[in-house]
């Protein structure tokens, strides 16, 4: 309103002055800056409100590492000039780790608490024209749900005295799966009393040491039908293996969050169990994955069945903060399946944590320990946890800036 009324005075002043002085100069000025002083009152009345504007994705789900490219429609009815128009984009702070997968975990110990991603803005010129198009990429795309929503657009007129904006309050998200990578899983002590199902080869069914005979059910192989003991009792009788006694597994994962963990910490610990569960997709054996963050979540048959929503989970999955894992995990005692082979994957190893999961290894065949944690964190008196959990027959395994870095995980179990 103010600078309507400043572009009618102004007009008012050089007529008056136009009036009262005569003469071609005084007529040619005012006749040379009418235009401008209408075109500026007419993009005052401007309606931008009434723009319509689009935001499309070239995928909703994505891969973390994954380029995607967004696309910001502009559409108007009126085909009034327009000098310039500046697009802007509000980036969601969730994206502040893409572009950098290559070396995402070449420093854990960096922190991202605080960083605000900027605005993704460009300049446009339509001029006449009734549509006009904003694009931008997104390369490297880190893992979470990423939730859009406001675009700005602002004009004026050619010297900058007059402005419009306004702010489309767009909603659009795109869910991005974290990244993953083959698990190299090597037996540390191969044990079948304990249960334990070391590595990619031995996830499968070992028909080396046979142990009884049980009824047929469909999947069992033709080469392990037992045919004297079929003949004995008139029905398909099959071989029982060694390692059909303990074969079910469990996967813990660590999901909380304080203010001493680390987010490239936190998103290894993602990463690590979403590589594990693909990894162990083709093991007959079952695997019940549970997530302790916020809240607990038990997924069942998560290689197989509950496998994709086991990963809608992790690529959901944000850090919250609340109680520790280490009391979290007492308080899940009841609740826990036993007699399983237990893998943990934690980012933080204090008191708390140790005494859980040395509680999991008496309920438990075996227990298997990831630490996904900074090098710099790694001090004499984590050492002597580890040393300790190692006594107790717990398998760990830390892994640092360097273990993170490689093309696959290699792990001792």
């Amino acid at each position: 309103m103010f600078r309507t009324v400043t572009i009618l005075l102004l007009v008012t002043i050089l007529f008056s002055y136009a009036m009262f002085q005569g003469g071609f100069v005084s007529w040619f000025l005012f006749y040379a800056t009418l235009p401008l002083f209408l075109y500026m009152l007419g993009v005052v009345v401007y309606p931008m409100s009434k723009w319509h504007v689009e935001r499309t994705f070239s995928k909703a789900v994505a891969q973390e590492g994954e380029t995607i490219t967004v696309d910001v429609h502009v559409k108007r009815k009126l085909p009034f000039p327009l000098f310039y128009c500046i697009v802007e984009e509000e980036t969601p702070n969730s994206l502040r780790m893409s572009g950098r997968l290559r070396d995402k975990y070449k420093d854990m110990n960096a922190s991202l608490k605080g960083r605000q991603e900027p605005p993704l803005k460009t300049i446009l010129f339509p001029w006449f024209h009734t549509s006009f198009t904003f694009t931008y990429v997104f390369e490297e795309v880190s893992r979470g749900e990423h939730h859009f929503h406001n675009i700005r657009l602002r004009t004026g007129d050619i010297f900058g005295f007059v402005k419009k904006e306004t702010t489309c309050d767009l909603h659009g998200s795109i869910l991005v799966y974290p990244s993953q990578r083959d698990v190299h899983m090597q037996p540390s002590l191969s044990s079948y009393e304990e249960g334990s199902l070391q590595s990619k080869g031995t996830m499968k069914r070992d028909t080396s040491i046979v142990t009884g005979v049980r009824e047929y059910v469909p999947g069992d192989r033709f080469s392990w039908v037992d045919w004297k003991t079929t003949a004995k009792q008139g029905t398909v009788m099959t071989k029982e293996f060694e390692q059909e006694k303990s074969a079910n597994s469990l996967l813990i994962m660590d999901g909380t969050m304080d203010d001493h963990t680390d987010d490239l910490s936190y998103e290894g610990v993602v990463e690590f169990c979403a590589s594990f569960l693909t990894s162990y997709g083709n093991s007959e054996a079952d695997l019940t994955f549970v997530m302790i963050g916020q809240g607990v979540h038990y997924i069942n048959e998560a290689n197989r069945r509950g496998k994709n929503k086991a990963l809608y989970q992790l690529a959901k999955v944000q850090p919250e903060k609340g109680d520790s894992f280490g009391e979290k995990l007492q308080k899940e005692q009841a609740t826990l399946p036993i007699n399983h082979v237990c893998y943990v994957v934690i980012k933080q190893l204090d008191e708390h944590v140790q005494q859980s999961i040395e509680w999991l290894k008496k309920r438990n065949s075996k227990v298997v320990l990831f630490l996904v944690m900074s090098e710099m964190k790694r001090d004499e008196e984590m050492e002597e946890r580890l040393n300790q959990l190692s006594i107790k027959g717990i398998v760990a395994n830390v892994m640092t800036e360097n273990e993170m870095s490689h093309s696959a995980f290699e792990v001792k179990t």
